[in-house]
């Protein structure tokens, strides 16, 4: 599986170069018809879907491949259009795990010190 110039270029930002990048669209068929319009798939977009794969959470799953600015992309497009979409990122050759954003641990983890202060109740 060879990797896009722009989706090693965007890996490379981020510092996750053997990193590759999925979403999970919770089975719901409008969500992927519109990521299949947006990453415009055509006639031969089955290629960027991966079917029954395995993942860290246990469950297999039917996910699209994308490029991790694709991913956030397709991540603000659901939070927009109302569907659910689930981030898998795969090291190397291990199996998908559910991604969090590391912008948002850190958010919780203000608040929960903020919480420990007395700062809020």
């Amino acid at each position: 599986m060879s990797l896009l110039k722009s989706e090693v270029e965007s890996q490379d930002k981020v510092g996750k170069q053997d990193t590759y990048w999925y979403l999970y669209l919770h089975k719901n068929p409008s969500a992927n018809e519109t990521i299949a319009r947006y990453l415009d798939t055509g006639a031969g977009g089955e290629d960027r879907v991966r079917r029954n794969v395995l993942c860290g959470d246990g469950k297999r799953h039917d996910l699209w491949y994308v490029s991790y600015d694709e991913a956030l992309s397709a991540k603000q497009a659901g939070k927009e259009y109302h569907f659910l979409v689930t981030i898998f990122s795969q090291k190397r050759s291990g199996v998908p795990r559910k991604w969090i954003d590391p912008n948002i641990k850190r958010d919780k983890q203000r608040l929960k010190n903020s919480v420990k202060k007395g700062a809020l109740r």
